[in-house]
């Protein structure tokens, strides 16, 4: 496992990711954490992290976030990028080939105001999303997953909540506390 804690740099080295040979992937690394550091977007070079399970970014100056960026780590289970400055997360490619492994997303803690949900379809290992402590005053798009049982969208600032257009059948905890919501949200498709 790699840490980089205080680093003073808004960029990582490319080199950092490779194995000895410069253009090798690194196949030794299962854990990366980054925290207290001036990190200003994701180095292109993490997809070279090939069996990398864990991926931790904390605290750092990070505002926008490509998922596809990780989209080919076919060992990720757990990416952790609470308590950022993340306003805007996207993906730039959506493939059923991408994410087989990851159970887990936390983007708690950062500065999001608007998610588009249709963004965490691909991810068919998805288990728990957790996207409480924004400023998310808008939820859209839809979203579907056989094995999500875990969505936290807790102290935000919605005031409403359309949930039309999602199929999580899987869904147990769905955790809505300390908004701005005046009614229950829409049902939710193919939940009990």
């Amino acid at each position: 496992m790699i840490k980089l804690i205080k680093l003073n740099a808004s960029s990582l080295d490319v080199g950092l990711f490779y194995g000895k040979k410069s253009s090798v992937n690194n196949t030794y690394l299962d854990k990366l954490r980054i925290t207290k550091c001036l990190l200003k977007a994701i180095p292109r070079s993490i997809g070279h992290l090939k069996n990398v399970k864990v991926v931790t970014i904390l605290d750092t100056k990070l505002e926008i976030v490509d998922f596809g960026s990780f989209a080919m780590l076919q060992n990720l289970r757990k990416l952790d990028l609470s308590s950022n400055m993340i306003k805007h997360v996207f993906q730039t490619a959506m493939s059923e080939a991408h994410f087989p492994s990851l159970i887990g997303i936390d983007l708690q803690g950062n500065r999001l105001k608007i998610i588009d949900m249709n963004i965490f379809t691909s991810m068919k290992s998805l288990r728990w999303l957790y996207l409480s402590k924004n400023k998310l005053d808008r939820v859209e798009g839809p979203i579907a997953s056989l094995k999500l049982k875990d969505l936290r969208l807790s102290s935000n600032r919605l005031t409403k909540l359309d949930c039309c257009n999602w199929n999580l059948s899987s869904l147990t905890d769905f955790i809505l506390s300390n908004n701005k919501l005046k009614r229950l949200p829409t049902m939710v498709s193919g939940t009990q």
